[in-house]
């Protein structure tokens, strides 16, 4: 999930079709302050399960009313599948600390 440029993709999808007309209307889809979005771009960090499955929910939101719907379904199914591995890594993380924990 790490990977930059499928966020930086996203941000031109979205803009592409119409859901976003800038960087802080991206932020905001996300569910997150108007520069949030240049902020993780520029530490080149990947998007939280928590941002992926809020932009998914709302474009899903948004997607009912526009002409692009099977684009915007195309790419809620990317963002639901990464937003479902950041998940199981962390929980994979907190299940290695907790064996580890169990161990000493």
């Amino acid at each position: 999930m790490g990977n930059i440029h499928f966020i930086e993709n996203t941000y031109e999808n979205l803009k592409a079709l119409g859901y976003v007309a800038n960087q802080y209307d991206f932020s905001v889809l996300c569910g997150r302050t108007p520069t949030w979005y240049s902020a993780i771009k520029a530490r080149r960090l990947p998007m939280t399960a928590d941002a992926l499955l809020t932009l998914s929910y709302n474009i899903k939101t948004q997607a009912s009313s526009a002409n692009n719907s099977a684009a915007a379904e195309e790419l809620r199914e990317q963002l639901l599948v990464l937003a479902e591995a950041a998940v199981a890594k962390k929980l994979a993380r907190i299940d290695y600390a907790a064996v580890k924990e169990f161990e000493l």
